[in-house]
């Protein structure tokens, strides 16, 4: 019984540190891998099955790839048909969609989760269940989106029938017909497992995404409740809580929480025995040639750092606003715009085969390889890639304006090629307590060296006239990394006793 609420309670602060982690350095598709793979690794962990402690990437890719694919619901003007409180026109509307886009999201990543635990037991699916399915899931999404999300003129004033946000484009039609492709499968094949295991932690997820959403528009520094006052006083008045952070810790917690239970409730469903110490696959002999073809396919889509991603001018002004940037570095991206760097003018078409092309290499590619048989592409998964989209961001995103900008690209895409190198090599280094130990680390530190960096601190001394005013002027990223360092520092704890 201890060790079960040491495993949930580890699940949700990992979870919620690493979904609000997603929204401090990554966001988007590439930063949901991050809290997939904790819990993944986690629950092999905890799960007291031998063939899974044992190959605990699997469960750390299938977490990370799962999670991927709901990254790209876009949810901000969603959550803005909320932001002035109960009663208010829309504020219904915003809570719908909200719960809708979180079981979306969680449902096809518990899916994913469930069916690639599930075949390692070599009894309930074959490789033509997951090769079919998965490519059914490709027209099921674009049916999905067509029938729900179409049409969408903003310019003309049309939208979809059921529509959660003022003018963006919307998907989550597309993922509820991948959730139900994958559920189907579920049932044809009798994997009661990820039937009640996908719909758990969807409905979790859904109800969560909406207590998130309430306590972020009641952690608002202008938004007193009922009574006049407010729910962190002070603090919040004066800017010390992170609303829009809050918001997403809670969102992870509540996926770390139904992600673990519902995996100890359902854990007697699973096609293993408390001796089963192999994940069973059907082209086991081919695991190379598989994890080779994924690596080659993967080096020559991240050719794409050559054309170097320069935000438009609107995106610098804005980050110069948040001081996200020093004087010198908007001075030198402003420049950058009117010389543009070798290919710039192909960029556009660049970034929309790209962007495909991912969804292919980080969601789709993984966790199938690794279930007909590629354990090297789910070790490549949970340890390089995690890695790899962390310096992708910090390398060709963030640090672009900075002088210094070379060496790190240089030290973080060394430490890259270690890493896939070292995969191949060298695989048993790589320990479940040392990826959990990287995950944890490299994140934190990297985000942190970013948003205190020296020329940020200098900039808000000469605005407030001193170090304490400039140390009180980061607000609610101190009570930020309040929580994220001590969640970091136990997860550390947890890694050591791993390895």
């Amino acid at each position: 019984m201890a060790e079960n609420i040491l495993f949930v309670f580890l699940c949700i602060i990992s979870m919620s540190y690493g979904w609000g982690m997603r929204g401090s350095i990554l966001g988007g598709e590439k930063g949901a891998m991050l809290p997939g793979a904790f819990v993944g690794l986690l629950i092999a962990r905890f799960s007291g099955i031998p063939a899974l402690q044992e190959n605990w990437f699997v469960l750390a890719a299938a977490g990370a790839s799962g999670f991927f694919f709901g990254g790209c619901m876009t949810y901000g003007e969603t959550l803005g048909l909320t932001m002035k409180g109960f009663g208010t026109p829309g504020f219904r509307t915003g809570l719908a969609g909200v719960f809708v886009k979180g079981f979306a999201w969680f449902g096809v990543a518990a899916e994913i989760f469930g069916i690639a635990i599930v075949a390692g037991g070599g009894e309930t699916y074959s490789a033509s269940d997951l090769i079919l399915t998965y490519c059914a899931t490709v027209p099921a999404y674009f049916i999905g989106r067509t029938l729900l999300n179409r049409p969408h003129d903003p310019k003309n004033n049309v939208f979809p029938k059921v529509y959660f946000s003022r003018t963006r484009v919307e998907y989550w039609g597309g993922h509820l017909f991948v959730f139900l492709t994958f559920f189907i499968l579920n049932l044809v094949r009798g994997d009661w497992f990820t039937a009640a295991y996908a719909w758990i932690v969807a409905l979790v997820a859904g109800f969560g995404w909406i207590f998130a959403q309430i306590v972020h528009v009641y952690t608002l520094p202008h938004m007193p409740m009922k009574n006049g006052k407010y729910l962190f006083g002070k603090l919040q008045k004066n800017h010390f809580v992170e609303a829009w952070k809050f918001m997403e810790c809670l969102i992870g917690g509540f996926g770390g929480l139904s992600m673990s239970v519902a995996f100890l409730l359902l854990k007697n469903l699973l096609p293993y025995t408390e001796t089963s110490a192999a994940y069973i696959t059907p082209f086991g002999q081919h695991d190379n040639r598989m994890a080779i073809i994924w690596t080659v396919l993967f080096l020559i889509c991240a050719l794409r750092i050559i054309v170097e991603p320069i935000p438009k001018e609107k995106k610098i002004i804005e980050q110069f606003s948040q001081d996200k940037l020093t004087k010198e570095e908007y001075d030198t991206a402003i420049a950058k715009l009117a010389t543009p760097p070798f290919l710039m003018q192909y960029r556009p078409l660049f970034a929309d085969i790209f962007e495909g092309v991912d969804f292919v290499l980080l969601g789709f590619l993984p966790p199938l390889l690794t279930m007909l048989g590629s354990m090297q592409t789910a070790k490549l998964t949970a340890v390089f890639v995690l890695f790899w989209v962390l310096t992708e961001e910090i390398c060709f995103e963030q640090f672009i304006y900075r002088k210094t900008r070379h060496i790190f690209r240089v030290v973080m895409l060394g430490i890259c090629a270690a890493l896939m190198i070292g995969v191949y090599l060298r695989p048993s280094f790589f320990s479940a307590g040392f990826t959990l130990l990287m995950y944890a680390v490299s994140y934190e530190l990297l985000q942190f060296l970013w948003q205190q960096r020296p020329s940020i601190i200098r900039t808000r001394i000469q605005k407030t006239g001193s170090l304490k005013g400039a140390v009180l002027s980061f607000g609610g990223q101190l009570t930020m990394h309040a929580f994220f360092i001590p969640a970091c520092l136990l997860l550390d704890i947890v890694a050591v006793t791993m390895i």
